[in-house]
């Protein structure tokens, strides 16, 4: 993945910017992604469960929380037959799963890319 520079890096709150690995859990702020049941839980406290592409996509962002992660890496994580516009539609539905498990999460869109903010 490319790492985003200082020109790349989204301002947020600190709240957003450490990504805590606890066992086999990824949390950021309220949403905690467990990795082998590829669920998602925020302060509503039930699980939705998602997708491979989804899960792909979803990780790689909180893997990077707070930096712009560009959309040629999203691309290439989900395999090399994906067609540029399906980035864009996972980060669709993974907008409206945030907002069903009341994270506080949002994923918005910067030029290079998406990131993730509280």
């Amino acid at each position: 993945m490319t790492k985003a520079g200082p020109a790349n890096r989204v301002k947020t709150s600190r709240w957003l910017e450490p990504t805590v690995l606890s066992g086999d859990r990824l949390l950021v702020g309220d949403l905690t992604l467990d990795l082998p049941g590829r669920t998602i839980t925020g302060r509503g406290q039930f699980g939705r469960e998602l997708t491979h592409n989804e899960f792909v996509v979803l990780a790689s962002l909180i893997k990077d929380a707070g930096r712009v992660v560009a959309r040629q890496d999203l691309l290439d994580s989900l395999g090399a037959s994906t067609e540029p516009a399906v980035v864009d539609m996972y980060i669709k539905y993974l907008r409206g799963l945030l907002l069903d498990v009341h994270s506080g999460v949002t994923i918005e869109r910067s030029g290079a890319g998406y990131f993730l903010r509280p």
